[in-house]
């Protein structure tokens, strides 16, 4: 198999330079385990891909855009980190950040919802981790509770970037240069593919409409609904329904449901990309750290400075991962 073209300094390893100690996720052409590096006691998520399986689903481009995205976020306070990737004959292996405190979507379900100010405390971490995302030039088009892990400090780190995208030159939509027939580059609009979580994702890419940040933008207004009530925005009996409830944009908030965080929350589920608060047609990301819903009479969101403050949310009591002496 072909070697990525990303340039980095990560580390080249080997499976005999880790202890693999537990299964502790799939997906679709992954197996995801806790292991620990032997030489330094590091505790990593390492993602084994089976190479004949995406060769066969032809997914190895997607696979290498992953790295390439990980490259670039290994500065980012807010995503996983790319500690180093190596292989063999039959697979390939990436040592990511491994987050002991599981995913949102555990505690979430365990609270019921959270209350006002928990929501507004990882509302503020995902807009400044989208951020940073979107001044990169991705976009994550998969961003839901299960894909939000808790460090040890309950501050989240995004991950799963399967799905993601890396849009050109800034560009709102992305576009690919392709020589016209007079070997002049031309711009191509280039479209979504259907991608993500019925519950979360976008109507422009159930479409498969032009590509745009404001995917995200809609991700994060479902997100923040389902971190105050424990329940989905967009339901249905079955996932045609979520679909046609979606593009519709049909949803109603419930008669209690608090005005600010109701008025955030409608001002990022729009129809179009373009109109939802975040996106750049609307000010940007400055525009909605702006919201009332993060600053009231008695808390003020210190942007910028979130990741020194203590979480709100307690961790929950674990079982420590590693194997005992004798194992």
């Amino acid at each position: 198999m072909a070697t990525s073209s990303v340039s980095t300094n990560i580390p080249k390893k080997s499976v005999k330079d880790f202890k693999f100690v537990k299964e502790i996720g799939t997906g679709s052409y992954s197996t995801v385990f806790f292991a620990i590096e032997k030489a330094t006691d590091r505790e990593l998520a390492i993602k084994a891909v089976d190479k004949e399986l995406i060769k066969r689903l032809k997914k190895t481009p997607e696979v290498f855009r992953e790295k390439e995205i990980l490259t670039r976020l290994n500065d980012c306070a807010f995503a996983v980190k790319l500690y180093c990737t190596f292989q063999n004959e039959s697979t390939l292996y990436f040592g990511l950040t491994y987050c002991s405190n599981g995913d949102l979507l555990q505690y979430i379900n365990d609270a019921g919802h959270f209350q006002e100010d928990i929501v507004r405390f990882y509302s503020a971490e995902l807009v400044e981790a989208l951020e940073k995302l979107h001044v990169r030039n991705i976009i994550h088009r998969d961003l839901k509770p299960e894909n939000i892990l808790l460090t040890d400090d309950m501050h989240i780190q995004l991950t799963d970037f399967g799905s993601a995208v890396i849009i050109d030159n800034n560009e709102v939509s992305a576009t690919d240069g392709t020589d016209n027939s007079n070997g002049e580059k031309k711009s191509v609009e280039r479209k979504n593919s259907f991608v993500g979580t019925a519950q979360f994702v976008a109507p422009e890419i159930l479409q498969r409409g032009p590509v745009h940040i404001g995917s995200d933008i809609w991700s994060l207004g479902c997100v923040i609904y389902q971190m105050a009530t424990g329940k989905h925005l967009f339901h249905g009996h079955h996932e045609y329904d979520i679909f046609n409830a979606v593009v519709r944009v049909a949803y109603k908030l419930p008669d209690d449901f608090p005005n600010t965080i109701g008025d955030l929350i409608q001002k990022l589920v729009r129809f179009k990309p373009e109109e939802r608060l975040g996106s750049e047609e609307t000010g940007g990301m400055t525009k909605l750290k702006e919201h009332p819903f993060f600053t009231t009479d008695s808390y003020e969101t210190k942007w910028g400075n979130l990741w020194s403050q203590k979480s709100p949310l307690a961790a929950k009591a674990k079982l420590s991962s590693r194997p005992k002496d004798n194992e």
